[in-house]
């Protein structure tokens, strides 16, 4: 028994000295804390049951003013425990339990020289046919992210679409009119079955698809009046740009007539498609306003911020007795800037709005803030409920969705459109 090269204190020399240490390799595990070199031992038992983790447990004693330490190793290990030798601090206890937990392991042969575990943990037998790999791929197999219906057909401007109409079974309750939606595929979409939406206020409808047997012929200025309107939408409704590339695009969105007949065996579906209002999004990225539009214009229309996408309304009337610089209603939607009703309505930051010039003539509209939801298959929450949704803005700083429409029969109501990305 003899002192090794040199310790780092007096209680490291003890640890080594009780124990008859006399080699570099039980130096290392005197100061380098030996319970880390039950790890590796804990990572290759295998518990009883699944939900069990395999665990070491200390328990700590005094005799004659002295730490005595027991480490207890999980049932199913080689080693069921060991006790330390007595020492006058805790730690110091703890470290000779565990160290003598190794050398007992290191006698057993269950730890090699280098104190790792002489056995292996053992996989289920046929894991692989579980998980769909073979014998040769272990760890990655096909994934399918989406369907095959997405990629069919796919690389090539289509010449002809399958149309699936989306229209929501009940419009009791809703608080603005509403179309169905249409979306036109390279191939026919399967039936759907009905699903529930939970729209604002707590209102609920199942949302019905058709999908028409019938393809609808298209040529090229067809399909760029639908790109132009699928683009539109995501942009205006989502706050979200994409390259529209029509090789590569899966499907197009499309407004459908307010009281059209769906069938699934109707022979003419392109009669069904709204294309005057798909021309009139082609030919205007946005409705323009002036200070001499009449204010008859600014009623039911989808307005846009255009410095934050987030923050969406739909115009109700305008209100002539307010003006640009008087101060916020009460009853309004809390905002960061509450100044006066145009700097209610502009979202820049500070440096910015110190920069921008706006009229201070323009009038006021009353507005319904668009709630901010993304998934509409779930129930609307009890804050969402009790939000504020009424607000009063300034036509200038935001942009007036051109999916607005501009007559009775062209009006499209976006509110169920955000649930459809989500489905």
């Amino acid at each position: 028994m003899g002192i090794l090269y040199r310790t780092r204190n007096r209680s490291e020399a003890d640890v080594r000295i009780k124990h008859g240490c006399t080699s570099t390799l039980c130096w290392l595990l005197s100061v380098y804390a030996p319970f880390k070199m039950l790890e590796p031992v804990l990572m290759v038992i295998q518990p009883h049951d699944n939900e069990t983790v395999p665990q070491v447990s200390y328990f700590m004693t005094v005799e004659q003013k002295q730490f005595v330490c027991e480490v207890i190793l999980p049932g199913n290990s080689p080693l069921r425990s060991a006790r330390g030798r007595s020492f006058g601090k805790k730690s110091i206890a703890k470290r000779s339990a565990a160290f003598e937990a190794c050398i007992l392991l290191r006698k057993g042969k269950h730890l090699d020289s280098n104190f790792l575990p002489t056995y292996h943990k053992q996989l289920p037998a046929m894991r692989n046919a579980l998980l769909a790999l073979n014998l040769k791929k272990t760890n990655a197999y096909d994934m399918r992210l989406k369907p095959d219906v997405w990629e069919s057909n796919w690389g090539y401007v289509p010449e002809r679409l399958y149309l699936t109409t989306i229209a929501l079974a009940t419009s009791e309750g809703l608080r603005r009119p509403h179309t169905p939606l249409a979306m036109l595929t390279r191939t026919r979409l399967p039936s759907i079955p009905p699903f529930l939406l939970h729209l604002d206020a707590g209102l609920t409808s199942d949302v019905v698809c058709v999908s028409l047997a019938t393809c609808i012929e298209v040529d090229s200025p067809s399909l760029a009046k639908l790109t132009s309107f699928t683009s539109r939408i995501f942009q205006d409704v989502f706050a979200k740009e994409y390259e529209m590339d029509e090789s590569k695009m899966s499907y197009w969105l499309a407004p459908l007539l307010v009281d059209c007949s769906i069938s699934v065996e109707d022979r003419y579906p392109t009669k069904l498609v709204n294309w005057e209002l798909l021309n009139f999004v082609q030919d205007h990225d946005q409705l323009e306003w002036t200070i001499d539009s009449p204010d008859a214009s600014l009623a039911d229309k989808f307005l846009v911020d255009r410095f934050d996408g987030g923050k969406r309304y739909f115009s109700v009337k305008v209100v002539p007795e307010l003006k640009a610089l008087d101060r916020v209603p009460s009853d309004a939607a809390p905002h960061r800037y509450m100044n006066n009703i145009l700097d209610y309505t502009v979202s820049l930051y500070a440096k910015s709005r110190a920069r921008a010039t706006w009229r201070d003539d323009q009038p006021v509209i009353l507005a319904e803030k668009v709630l901010h939801r993304r998934n509409w298959l779930d129930e609307i929450t009890e804050k969402e409920k009790v939000m504020k949704y009424k607000s009063y803005v300034c036509p200038e700083p935001l942009r007036i969705s051109a999916v607005s429409g501009t007559h009775p029969r062209s009006r499209w109501e976006t509110d169920p459109c955000p649930s459809f990305p989500r489905v």
